[in-house]
């Protein structure tokens, strides 16, 4: 926050502000928020949330963002490229798909469901993306 008011005082524009605030915060906060973003308890994606409110109060960004927003957008494009793309690295960690001998509407998701027994595999990325993407 330091560096935006600095260069804010410098005279850069609005919209170079905002670019240079989602090159350094909301890179950062998206680079693993795939991954460890499903165990976020409330207090920490409240005070992850404090620092993106301030931002934009500041104008540092030019809409307000949210770190569940944030969360969807990055699982569903993640999710999608695993799903579609069968040479990707993580397609490894989805179930098979599941045969259906019946012909009912059509569904997006036709993958079997995992058997879940404990917490932390609950709320793993793929289990997140197959139950709430």
């Amino acid at each position: 926050m330091y560096l935006l008011r600095l260069l804010r005082s410098q005279g850069l524009s609005a919209n170079h502000l905002h670019t240079v605030f989602h090159a350094i915060v909301v890179s950062r906060i998206l680079y693993a928020l795939p991954a460890w973003g499903v165990f976020l308890n409330a207090g920490q994606s409240g005070r992850i949330d404090a620092i993106l409110k301030r931002a934009y109060k500041c104008g540092f960004s030019k809409n307000l963002i949210t770190v569940t927003e944030l969360l969807t957008q990055s699982s569903t494009t993640l999710f999608q490229k695993i799903k579609y793309s069968p040479s990707h690295c993580l397609s490894t960690l989805l179930l098979p798909k599941k045969s259906v001998n019946y012909s009912l509407r059509n569904c997006d998701f036709n993958y079997e469901f995992p058997h879940c027994t404990y917490t932390n595999h609950k709320q793993s990325f793929i289990n997140h993306c197959l139950f709430n993407v």
